[in-house]
């Protein structure tokens, strides 16, 4: 079982008319893995928004539990690029047998 947590913040402005909203909330997602997933050689990135998983097949299957470290690209620099973003903040994830 992978599952894949974190926490979302939301945060809006405007100064022409001093608008403010804010919004937090957790989440977790799990799936279930096939017997041929390599499990030691999962890798995670995080970039733009978008958390992608490499889960590369092996020729047995392992039955314990595995933290994976994710990698986190470096963020956009624009203000354009950051007004009105949301954006997920990923707690980490974790495999469950």
């Amino acid at each position: 079982m992978l599952t894949i947590s974190g926490e979302k913040h939301v945060e809006r402005s405007d100064e022409k008319t001093h608008y403010s909203e804010r919004s937090y909330g957790s989440f977790a997602r799990a799936f279930t893995l096939p017997s041929d997933a390599d499990r030691d050689g999962i890798e995670a990135n995080f970039a733009k928004g978008v958390l992608t998983l490499e889960i590369p097949k092996s020729a047995n299957g392992h039955d314990r539990a595995k933290e994976i470290e994710i990698k986190v690209s470096e963020p956009r620099t624009s203000e354009a690029d950051r007004a009105g973003d949301e954006r997920a903040n990923p707690g980490g994830y974790h495999e469950q047998h």
